[in-house]
């Protein structure tokens, strides 16, 4: 197996208030089947910041104002025999309250509020 590249990719936690409490933005990914947060791969030159609030507006429909750096994720994968290694930086995002979601047509079938 080759060596392990190394790609980073930036994210936000969508929150949105409601009387019940918060609701949280999730995508539902039909290859590989999974809900995840609104998350992709930099751009050249661009910020985790600017990545993460271009994925949001992408994956999810909405712009909404990032907040503050919320943390991030490593972890490691295989994929058609290349190994990779991924960083996930996550920012905090929050709307007055919940709005409609257009899942981006390309990869999602659904996004919802949970």
């Amino acid at each position: 197996m080759e060596t392990a590249t190394c790609l980073e990719s930036a994210g936000a936690v969508v929150l949105a208030a409601t009387s019940d409490g918060p609701y949280l933005a999730v995508l539902h990914r039909r290859q590989p089947e999974e809900w995840r947060l609104p998350k992709g791969k930099l751009k050249r030159g661009e910020s985790h910041r600017q990545a993460a609030q271009r994925e949001v507006s992408e994956e999810l429909g909405v712009e909404v104002p990032l907040g503050e750096r919320l943390g991030e994720t490593q972890y490691c994968y295989t994929q058609r025999g290349m190994q990779f290694r991924k960083k996930v930086v996550f920012y905090l995002a929050s709307l007055p309250a919940p709005v409609d979601l257009t899942p981006e047509e390309r990869g999602f079938d659904e996004a919802r509020w949970v």
